[in-house]
């Protein structure tokens, strides 16, 4: 019997030499037929055996253990700090650092944050799937300008709260910079966000109120609701800047003494300063500062949606056939009070092609013909036809609607380029 490789026991006596000499090299192999050596072979074999096989591999799932706990760790802290942000946000930026060390730290924190916001804004986006609104853009963009508004009124507070305050004050009283800091990053990237994506919900829901056709008429009919509901719907977009530094000075004078109008009054006008300034330079475009030709284009657009309202007034549908709409004709005392306007724009549109002055003109109907977008793509482009439009189909003549231009190389305009400034009716009468 063969056990792992040892040599066979034999049955028949060896010379006393050659079992003095194998008892000098082995003892343990040194076996005789006792019954009793036949278990300590078999042990031997065993060691022997166990020596000579090669290491198990160890399980793959003891190897991703630690990452799991880690990537465990790293969501249950960065969901704690969001609970207490949230709930115990003046409490929260108080703690000592021993304290808050089984928390996220402020950098980490606000990089996940800005992580996790854009990963959400692409997802929203992507969802609501508007033509105007690419996913891929505006999740990055809308994200960036976001995060940099808040920094603009990080900058501001520590600028009227900190260093004024300072100036004003004896050389040897000193600020806790790094602990505002800290509080700063905490408020304005976790609380403050929370508070203004919720105020981002509730004017979405007023926006959408207000292009349901019901409310648009009711609005329309009754002035004073609609001053109401344009104070209430300003009243919400400014709401985030002062709610912003309330909450960061309430916070921080827990531990340092600053002034309401250094920390509240001051920083959230100037911010809002700040915001209506760059929002204007940077995303925003007058009609007078186009060129001839784009602004040919862009009143081409604005007919067509007056035209695109009347068709929907008779037909409850929009109109995606070029040639039909520019041919469009109202019937007598046909959409009401609008009819003169009407008139006014088929006279205009009766020399309109779809390719005119350097633009050709297209009609895109979206969300299962609910939707309806007037664009204007520069065919040669270049020189005065740089610009795209787009333009939201209107249902009531001369009301103004969401219109953009880009210079997007000659392809649609979208939101991610800058919205157009222009008075009522000026397609109309400036010619």
């Amino acid at each position: 019997m063969n056990h792992c490789g040892a040599r066979p026991l034999i049955s028949s006596p060896q010379p006393t030499a050659s079992r003095s000499h194998a008892e000098a090299l082995s003892p343990s192999l040194s076996l005789s037929l006792a019954p009793e050596n036949f278990i300590d072979a078999w042990k031997d074999c065993k060691y022997i055996c166990s020596k000579s096989r090669p290491p198990e591999e160890p399980m793959p799932h003891s190897e991703l253990r630690p990452h799991f706990s880690k990537g465990l760790k790293w969501i249950t802290s960065y969901l704690s700090t969001w609970r207490e942000l949230l709930l115990r946000p003046f409490d929260f930026v108080t703690l000592a650092d021993d304290e808050r060390a089984k928390y996220t730290k402020p950098g980490d924190f606000a990089a996940r944050t800005i992580a996790l916001g854009g990963c959400l804004g692409y997802v929203v986006v992507w969802f609501i799937d508007d033509p105007l609104t690419p996913p891929a853009g505006i999740a990055i963009s809308s994200t960036s300008i976001f995060y940099l508004n808040l920094a603009v009124f990080l900058v501001l507070w520590l600028f009227f709260g900190v260093f004024i305050a300072r100036a004003r004050r004896k050389p040897n009283s000193s600020a806790p910079l790094n602990k505002i800091f800290t509080a700063l990053i905490y408020l304005v990237v976790g609380t403050a966000t929370a508070f203004e994506l919720l105020c981002a919900l509730v004017l979405w829901s007023l926006s959408r109120l207000f292009v349901w056709d019901t409310s648009t008429v009711f609005l329309r009919d009754h002035f004073y609701f609609l001053i109401t509901y344009l104070l209430l719907f300003y009243l919400i977009i400014f709401t985030p800047f002062f709610f912003t530094a309330w909450l960061v000075t309430r916070a921080i004078r827990r531990f340092y003494a600053v002034g309401r109008w250094r920390g509240i009054v001051i920083p959230a006008i100037c911010w809002i300063f700040v915001f209506v300034v760059f929002a204007y330079i940077l995303k925003t475009v007058n009609v007078n500062k186009l060129s001839t030709k784009e602004r040919e284009a862009l009143r081409t657009l604005y007919v067509l949606s007056d035209l695109e309202s009347g068709n929907y007034c008779r037909d409850d549908a929009w109109e995606d056939d070029f040639a039909k709409l520019k041919n469009f004709v109202p019937s007598f005392h046909e959409c009401g009070s609008e009819q003169t306007v009407l008139m006014l724009d088929v006279t205009l549109a009766k020399s309109y092609r779809q390719t005119n002055d350097g633009y050709r003109f297209t009609i895109q109907l979206h969300d299962s013909g609910q939707g309806c977008i007037l664009r204007a793509h520069p065919i040669d482009y270049g020189g005065e036809t740089k610009l795209s439009f787009a333009k939201r189909c209107t249902k009531y003549p001369m009301l103004e609607t969401e219109t953009v231009a880009q210079d997007n190389s000659g392809g649609d305009a979208t939101r991610t380029g800058r919205f157009v400034i222009a008075s009522t009716g000026w397609y109309l009468w400036d010619n």
